[in-house]
């Protein structure tokens, strides 16, 4: 085979890749990664942390974005869809001291969606243990409820603390993490420090709607999955 031949075929040859991995790219799903790394979390970040990588491990079929807000700062990453470049970003964020950011948080989201109109983000998990913008509660309920008519749909996780002070503070938290999911037309769940197991499903269920909707999110029959599929509308 002449030297033109072989430059010919290899050329054809990367060409066909790039196309095949271009229509791999097209058709997973798009999910946002919301956190809240305020002081407040520090505690148990660390813990935290190992339960995130736990739960990268569902997304390999997804191009997952993370947002992280902490002190006055919203930060966010590239599409990855490599678990281990999500884990490596994470370990490298610290908590810092501030007010939550979630209605930053929500525009940014409408913001990426709006990027690439042929490829919508399918779905955005947000985890956090409290709420401390009542100033703009109700901006918050109204980008929530917009993205939601977006058929983006929201994933709130409540990370509950284990005092009696803690615990009576969640509950305010909660009223309102279930007030964003249900205008989104999304989910709400709550765990704690003792709930790996149960948060690595939720998400992997969260992972199966964003890339194969409600008939993949029934197939999974967990007891996560379905407790999603109980709070979101069709």
């Amino acid at each position: 085979m002449s030297t033109n031949s072989t430059h010919s075929t290899h050329n054809q040859l990367s060409t066909l890749m790039a196309a095949a991995k271009r229509r791999v790219e097209s058709t997973r799903g798009k999910l946002i990664f919301g956190f809240d790394a305020t002081a407040s979390r520090e505690p148990t970040w660390q813990r935290a942390q190992e339960l995130q990588r736990e739960m990268f491990k569902a997304t390999s079929a997804l191009e997952v974005q993370l947002a992280v807000f902490f002190g006055s700062d919203l930060q966010f990453s590239g599409w990855e869809s490599d678990p281990s470049v999500l884990q490596s970003l994470m370990s490298q964020i610290q908590c810092q001291a501030g007010s939550t950011q979630i209605q930053r948080l929500l525009r940014h989201i409408m913001d990426e969606n709006a990027k690439t109109p042929s490829r919508p983000v399918n779905a955005f998990v947000f985890i956090g243990d409290t709420f401390e913008e009542s100033f703009a509660h109700n901006q918050i309920r109204a980008l929530a409820k917009a993205l939601g008519d977006l058929n983006i749909r929201g994933f709130f996780f409540l990370e509950r603390g284990t005092s009696a002070w803690e615990r009576e503070f969640s509950t305010k938290t909660e009223s309102i993490y279930r007030e964003l999911a249900t205008l989104s037309h999304g989910a709400y769940a709550d765990f704690d420090q003792s709930s790996a197991k149960f948060l690595a499903d939720l998400l992997a269920s969260v992972a199966a709607f964003s890339a194969g909707g409600f008939a993949a999110l029934a197939n999974r029959d967990s007891e996560a999955a379905r407790l999603l599929l109980t709070q979101m509308k069709k």
